[in-house]
């Protein structure tokens, strides 16, 4: 028997126990099984076409809808929540009742979502638009619905302060010495990783670091917002309009920027007049930073098409990547300065090498460097990854550890490992597992100048203990290798008589590759008052 029943916002079995229940109140007042089913559908259809607000939802058909597991046990209006509800919307949203009562039967699903799943308005209605094609289903329209039952998508102010102050606490944790092209670059690999295509890489590299001028701070800004978003909803953050970014919470994430970096006014407001999403019409519309803005929405595009888990994971990286970049650009007034004395070098070395620094590394790798620039020097020896960051990565170098050395005429390259504390079996895996992407290059490179039978690699782990289990390191490929683990101490040792042999080359060397790498901007704060330190112990 046809008729409009199965578009209440029932599941199959509450709508058959429903009707069930509705055609006993009507067999008990005197009409057949039959002549109640009738009543029960021609009555919703009359209700649903006529449309003048004068006509009540009819009565009988408040037992199916008692049935609704959408409405709480305790409400005895459930008919009339849901004649409201198609009301409100068809003089706000669609033409008709019918109409509104088709987008309402998902009603189940929608609810399920928000609560369940932390969907926000704006990907329930792109949900529902992937297979509700009788209607069109606006975000607004969604929001109209939650916020009916109490469900809000907005942001809590307290809730943001406190992800931003986390984001700011483990910064240097997750990026170290990173400096903006270190971040970019480790965004481009977490995109490989999660299938995104070259387009949000390009546009990550352009938006950090453009090719003319610098980064256009409201686009920032614009990124920052989406970021703290998905980090809360799962969300297509293309649609800016949905948590309403202005007032206190928006301030409170677009005031992440100081003053002399971020030019006044709400940069999402400016930027997006009459325009309610990200979209590359709006960025081609743009008559200044067109670029950037074209960056912006390949990495917004980007992040849509991820699902909740690895966009909440890649928008973390962003927030944490633009907070990094507001600290380089406007560091704290704490510097490390030159060195002249030959014994504040060895001791403050000495230092390093025999116990761990806890500034996750950089303090270490510089000495690395230091130490390895003595021992491989420059024009014989060729490096690589002197001086970067403690997470560079080592593909875009293709270097084979931390940095690495080349000698073109004996047919050597010699890479090291700087790990602060402890190496085990665990950390020399993960080396050796990243070895094996970047090696095969190296290899094609060896092969254009010899063969590789004439080639030696000779890997040198630099350590504070060695605790491994014992098994022998090997490395896989087709060049003669071997692998030494050396303490900082012993590689200090076996390189002091040549230190104490050139002093003066000595100080020349450790201020370039200590001293003014640590002064840089991209060191944390922490880490330099950790260096001030040692070199005044």
């Amino acid at each position: 028997m046809l008729n409009s029943l199965s578009v209440l916002p029932l599941s199959p079995s509450e709508l058959q126990d429903g009707i069930k229940d509705a055609v006993s109140a009507l067999v008990s007042r005197g009409f057949t099984e039959e002549e109640s089913l009738l009543k029960l559908g021609d009555d919703f259809d009359v209700w649903l076409d006529d449309g003048t607000s004068r006509d009540r939802f009819p009565v009988d058909l408040i037992p199916i809808l008692d049935k609704a597991s959408w409405v709480g046990s305790n409400d005895q209006g459930r008919g009339m929540c849901y004649a409201s509800l198609v009301g409100k919307l068809t003089g706000l949203f669609t033409r008709t009742r019918r109409d509104a009562a088709i987008a309402l039967s998902q009603l189940p699903l929608i609810l399920l979502l928000a609560r369940n799943f932390r969907a926000s308005s704006a990907r329930i209605a792109r949900l529902m638009g992937q297979t509700e094609k009788r209607i069109t289903v606006d975000w607004r329209m969604v929001e109209f619905i939650l916020t009916h039952f109490g469900i809000r998508s907005e942001l809590d102010q307290q809730a943001v302060a406190l992800l931003l102050q986390n984001d700011r606490n483990h910064l240097d944790q997750e990026l170290v010495d990173s400096t903006i092209s270190t971040v970019a670059e480790m965004l481009t690999v977490q995109a490989e990783n999660l299938g995104l295509d070259q387009r949000f890489q390009e546009g990550v590299v352009r938006l950090f670091t453009p090719e003319t001028g610098a980064p256009f701070i409201p686009y920032l800004q614009i990124l920052l917002y989406v970021c703290v978003v998905d980090h809360f909803y799962d969300h297509p953050p293309e649609f800016i309009y949905t948590f309403k970014p202005r007032g206190e919470v928006a301030n409170l994430i677009f005031g992440v920027f100081p003053p002399e970096l971020a030019p006044g006014g709400n940069p999402m407001l400016n930027n997006f007049k009459a325009v309610n999403r990200i979209t590359r019409d709006w960025a081609d519309s743009r008559s200044d930073n067109r670029e950037q803005a074209r960056a912006l929405v390949e990495i917004v595009e980007g992040l849509s098409s991820l699902t909740y888990s690895p966009r909440v994971q890649t928008s973390s990286l962003l927030r944490k990547a633009i907070i990094r970049y507001i600290e380089i650009i406007t560091p704290d007034p704490i510097h490390i300065v030159q060195q002249t004395e030959f014994e504040v070098i060895k001791r403050f070395v000495r230092s390093v090498s025999a116990r761990q620094t806890f500034s996750r590394g950089v303090i270490e790798q510089r000495v690395v460097d230091f130490l390895a620039a003595i021992e491989y020097p420059h024009p014989t020896w060729r490096s690589r990854g002197l001086g970067d960051p403690v997470n560079a990565s080592n593909t875009s170098s293709k270097k084979l550890g931390d940095c690495d050395f080349q000698n073109l005429v004996e047919r050597k390259c010699v890479a090291l490992e700087a790990h602060a504390g402890r190496l085990t079996d665990v950390y020399v895996r993960e080396h050796l597992r990243t070895l094996r992407i970047n090696l095969p290059s190296r290899l094609e490179e060896w092969s254009c100048i010899s063969e590789l039978s004439d080639w030696h690699l000779h890997l040198r782990f630099l350590v504070h203990e060695d605790a491994r289990s014992g098994a022998e390191i090997l490395v896989p490929d087709r060049v003669e290798s071997s692998v030494e683990v050396l303490t900082y101490l012993q590689y200090f040792e076996k390189l002091l008589p040549i230190m104490e042999s050139d002093i003066e080359g000595t100080i020349r060397l450790f201020n370039h590759w200590v001293i003014m790498v640590l002064d840089a901007n991209n060191t944390p704060v922490t880490t330099k008052q950790t260096a001030n330190f040692l070199l005044s112990d």
